[in-house]
């Protein structure tokens, strides 16, 4: 069935589907939506502006058809049978060929048959151009293929769709040509006669058009009582095929898709931004919290420093004040200094809350178990309510020597476990 043109911006929007789609010239675009299995979605195809265009493809996978008055085919003998060596020899090999320099085409290579090779070429700056005003509408353009190439066709037959003011062409598997209407008959001729077909179907959109169609076809090949012509009424997308991996894709060479690097930054800029500042703060946060250790660890060296010289007298440099501390100790087995750091677990907690009492040395005497400490303090009163605090602290304390030099009051004061 022929399908109509829907130029109407009123069209349906589509969900998880390929859009084929052409350039007709410079102002005007043809698509046409089909399901992910390839199926088409209605009846309709668009023709529009630029502008309709992108509301249809936006965000959508597309497949770009490539018009073929722009693409050549021809068929090479070759033996290579690798593709990426035939990528890099089969365009010198032809370059006697082509009018154009082939540093401005982009190839694409068909099957090898028998050693024959189909090699399919575009002016490269026209197709990527095009590529880029959809990928600019927001499109993932994931296929480019070429017009006369995709039209389903029987085995040996030659398929001539009249497309407005140009005739398609598809007289082999890779092989047919685009030709304007007014220039149709001789290329017909000279292909005929090259290759003279034996079944050949015309398709055009209505009767009269058939009946012009037909009369582009040589005299000798209608005079032929073994041809096989069939007429149609339809047009191109009728006999567009939709498969997923065509034979010939541009975009599998030098117009093969680039990874989105710009869409990647896009889209991760803003976690990427975040993630930074967060990896900032947490590094600020560790440095502060390391000079707040660095702080606590200066603190705690200090007031050990300071009982240090409580316990040792003299101004000369403290040095491993711990093993110090343990010398004084003496000999003292391990029974022995479980009782002393019992002694001080309940001395220490008091002397730090009497400011006023200095402790110049202690001496601890294991055989009685008794400690000595020599004081120093403004006044006996202060000396005596320490005493009173160690006895509350369920220790014996007593003053044993007290004197006067100036100012200072010293005084020896013993301490020994209460009895239970």
């Amino acid at each position: 069935m022929y399908l109509a043109r829907e130029t109407s911006c009123n069209w349906v929007a589509f969900v998880s589907e390929r859009i084929f789609v052409r350039k007709l010239d410079q102002q005007l675009w043809q698509w046409r939506v089909a399901s992910a299995t390839g199926k088409w979605l209605s009846d309709t195809f668009y023709t529009g502006d630029i502008n309709l265009l992108a509301e249809s493809i936006a965000g959508a996978t597309v497949t770009l058809i490539l018009p073929g008055q722009r693409v050549v085919s021809q068929t090479v003998e070759t033996d290579l049978k690798d593709r990426r060596l035939l990528a890099k020899v089969i365009p010198y090999q032809i370059e006697d060929d082509i009018v154009d320099s082939i540093e401005e085409l982009a190839f694409a290579y068909g099957p090898i048959t028998d050693g024959q090779l189909p090699v399919v070429y575009v002016d490269e700056p026209f197709a990527a151009e095009v590529i880029a005003e959809l990928e600019a509408l927001g499109a993932d353009v994931k296929r480019c293929v070429v017009d006369y190439i995709e039209l389903a066709r029987d085995s040996n037959q030659w398929l001539l769709i009249q497309d407005g003011e140009t005739l398609l062409v598809a007289n082999g598997l890779l092989s047919g040509f685009v030709v304007e209407k007014d220039l149709a008959a001789l290329y017909l001729t000279s292909a005929c006669a090259e290759n003279p077909p034996e079944n050949v179907l015309l398709v055009a959109e209505d009767e009269e058009s058939l009946a012009q169609l037909t009369a582009l076809l040589p005299a000798e090949l209608l005079q032929n009582e073994n041809l096989a012509l069939q007429k149609e009424v339809g047009g191109f997308w009728d006999f567009l095929k939709t498969q997923t991996k065509p034979l010939v894709d541009f975009r599998l060479g030098r117009l093969a898709r680039k990874l989105p690097f710009a869409e990647w930054w896009r889209q991760w800029k803003i976690p990427a931004s975040a993630a930074t500042a967060a990896f900032l703060l947490a590094l600020l946060a560790s440095w502060s919290q390391l000079n707040a250790a660095k702080k606590a660890q200066r603190q705690i060296f200090a007031e050990r420093d300071a009982m240090f010289r409580q316990v040792v007298t003299g101004n000369g440099p403290i040095q491993d004040p711990v093993r110090t501390l343990k010398g004084k100790l003496g000999n003292t087995n391990q029974g022995e200094s479980s009782r002393l750091i019992a002694m001080m677990s309940f001395v220490g907690p008091v002397m730090a809350t009497n400011k006023d009492v200095k402790l110049t040395s202690f001496h601890y005497a294991h055989d009685g178990g008794e400690l000595l400490l020599s004081l120093e303090a403004k006044d006996i009163a202060t000396l005596e309510a320490l005493r009173s605090k160690i006895a509350e602290a369920g220790l014996v304390a007593e003053i044993k020597r007290a004197s006067v030099s100036g100012e200072i009051n010293q005084a020896q004061m013993r301490i020994t476990e209460g009895k239970s």
